[in-house]
């Protein structure tokens, strides 16, 4: 149940026969999302009580008081749930979970709290393929042993006081060994070294062996010695891991992630046709936080990014085209394997890039910070927010007594309290960074909205458990979310199915050369009144100056230019060639001509016409197929 139906219930509870256009008002929702929650509540409270709308007024017919009861438990079971199981999970891999009863106490939970969050943390892990069982007096976790590493990597960013738990031994294994490490990696390092020891003595092996990858490394050998590591494989891995963590320099890495980044832009641009208007400093902003992820991509090391699930569903499409650009082994092998946390990081990034040359602004995305807590606080909030939001720009760190006398141009203040006469600027944060922490930095910093909820899928989920068991609900639950996000219909950004019409699809055997392909294409945007002829023209110089970059797949052209002068509205239109088209070198059979009037509304439509694409499949039928076949394919009919 949402916070937003808990709050309709409470004022109901409160104030019987509360109208229903009041709880329009109270709650700034639709009628039909209103409607919604009724019948969310309705299903929770089935076996006690129902609400009904009654000449217009919302009541509840049953045990009103059990309602109450419900309602209360239900707050208090749910409120930082997620961080309760993170914390409990914490303590399950550090062999330091206490018996039930203190667990409560610490807590401050009752002990059917404690039954439920257990209950959730099982099917959890049981979706990772890890088991949480109860064995000899105590918790013990079995299975897939990396994947446990990897949700202990998870729990520690939610760790606050792992800075002040750095080991003596890790100090002097970086200064030996000139690593160079930040305060943060180094307690990161420390708790891994405690973690793999842990696990060592329950003989618990991991799968990845990167012994060959690592011994390059030059504080290998160290890590075996200093460290008393003697395993080969974990040797292996810690090394590693080691190499994963932020360092104070970039060393070799610097070019290779310079060189990656240049060919991530240029192909963003070709794919997505759009035009990045200051590359270089965006090309040095994703450089900066690549350094800090190269081998952590490398070597598939998990990161945490609080906002993975609303950047996936909020922006799917943009999310799904900058992955597909990413799997491409032959471009960018240095990104094999690159997991969602990383994609959701560059989505955002690239989303506010293009929303910010279409307000025709620059991203505020300047920040000082403020830490009346000490250094360490500060140091540590710099280090998260670098991970967590890559598009912020740290200008300085001071404290509350430099703050008025400060002359550096920045455009939001991130403290972790309230700052007198700076409201307009502060961004309050708390000093181990929550995922609403991140979403507003997200939102504020780079203008991507994320939304409060996800989409009404209780209904759905009703018709689903009438007819099947339902083994995972949080994972069904996330699946569901991001299904209906990827089909929602956002204004301004129109379908692939609503641009490519009958009109817009043009079936020929042959053309004389590429220039005539591509203003065969054009033409029923010519037609109507999409675009001036001149974009023909504007389309065709651009390729003879800058090559056959328009070719983005097997025998696909994606023809565009830059210019919106003689672009009047947002337009596609496809030709398919039986016989294959010369365009300097390269074969094509199917030319989309593109016209777009700004940086963001083709998003979507292109989006899925990538996915289209990516079947080669529905290549053959692109180009070989009928005007009508075409029209099918586009509409997703299998008719």
């Amino acid at each position: 149940m949402k916070k937003r139906q808990s709050e309709l219930i409470r004022w109901i509870l409160q104030s019987p026969g509360l109208p229903f256009e009041t709880a329009l008002e109270k709650l700034h929702v639709s009628k039909r999302t209103l409607y919604y929650d009724i019948e969310e509540i309705n299903y929770c409270l089935r076996h006690c009580a129902q609400l009904k709308k009654i000449a217009g007024q919302l009541v509840f017919v049953g045990d009103l008081q059990r309602v109450s009861q419900m309602i209360a438990d239900q707050e208090l079971t749910l409120q930082g749930t997620e961080e309760k199981l993170e914390f409990i999970l914490y303590k399950i891999l550090c062999d330091d979970f206490p018996r039930l009863e203190q667990m409560e106490q610490k807590l401050q939970i009752s002990h059917s709290t404690m039954t439920y969050l257990m209950n959730e943390l099982r099917v959890q892990l049981e979706a990772q393929g890890i088991e949480l069982r109860y064995d000899e007096g105590a918790y013990q976790i079995r299975g897939d042993e990396n994947q446990i590493r990897d949700r202990y990597i998870y729990c520690l960013y939610n760790d606050n006081n792992l800075i002040n738990r750095i080991s003596s031994e890790i100090l002097t294994f970086n200064q030996k060994n000139q690593l160079g490490l930040a305060d943060y990696s180094l307690a990161l390092l420390s708790a891994m070294l405690r973690f793999v020891r842990l696990r060592m003595t329950k003989k618990c092996r991991i799968r990845a062996d990167w012994t060959l990858e690592t011994q390059a490394f030059h504080y290998r050998q160290s890590v075996a010695a200093d460290l008393k590591i003697n395993d080969p494989l974990e040797a292996a891995y810690l090394t590693a891991f080691i190499s994963s963590l932020t360092t104070l320099s970039a060393g070799e890495k610097q070019t290779i992630i310079d060189q990656g980044v240049t060919r991530l832009i240029t192909c963003f641009e070709s794919r997505m046709a759009v035009v990045i208007e200051d590359r270089e400093t965006i090309r040095r902003s994703i450089a900066q936080h690549l350094l800090a992820s190269y081998y952590r991509i490398q070597f598939q090391f998990p990161i945490r990014n609080f906002c993975l699930d609303e950047i996936k569903s909020r922006y799917f499409e943009l999310f799904t085209m900058i992955r597909l650009i990413l799997e491409d082994e032959q471009i960018f092998p240095e990104f094999k394997g690159i997991r969602e946390e990383e994609i959701a990081f560059l989505t955002a990034y690239f989303g506010g890039v293009l929303r910010s040359q279409e307000n025709h602004r620059r991203m505020r995305n300047r920040i000082l910070l403020v830490c009346p807590q000490g250094l360490m606080v500060s140091k540590m909030l710099q280090i998260q927010i670098e991970q967590s939001v890559p598009l912020i720009q740290i200008v300085d760190q001071v404290s509350l007594q430099r703050l008025p006398q400060l002359t550096v141009p920045y455009d939001y203040i991130v403290s972790t309290m309230p700052i007198e006469g700076y409201d307009e600027k502060l961004i309050q944060v708390n000093p181990l960074l929550n995922r609403q922490d991140v979403c507003l930095l997200m939102e504020k910093c780079a203008g991507i909205p994320m939304p409060d909820s996800g989409p009404e899928i209780q209904p759905l989920l009703q018709v689903i458990e009438k007819y099947c068991v339902i083994q995972n609900r949080p994972a069904l639950v996330r699946e569901l979310e991001a299904l209906l996000y990827k089909h929602k219909e956002e204004r301004g950004s129109p379908m692939l199915k609503e641009l490519i019409t009958s009109d817009k699809i043009r079936v020929l055997d042959h053309v004389d050369s590429w220039q005539s392909a591509i203003a065969e294409a054009a033409q029923p945007l010519v037609y109507d009144g999409s675009i001036d002829p001149e974009y023909i023209q504007e389309m065709i110089a651009s390729i003879e100056k800058y090559g056959p970059y328009i070719v983005l797949a097997d025998r696909f052209a994606l023809p565009h230019a830059s210019g919106a002068l003689h672009v009047h509205r947002l337009g596609m239109a496809i030709l398919s060639v039986k016989e294959a088209v010369d365009l300097l070198g390269k074969p094509v059979n199917l030319f989309a001509v593109l016209a777009t009037v700004d940086s963001t509304s083709h998003i979507r439509a292109l989006a899925e016409l990538t996915e289209i694409l990516y079947d080669q499949a529905n290549i053959d039928k692109l180009c070989q197929g009928s005007a009508e076949e075409i029209l099918r394919l586009i509409r997703q009919d299998p008719s």
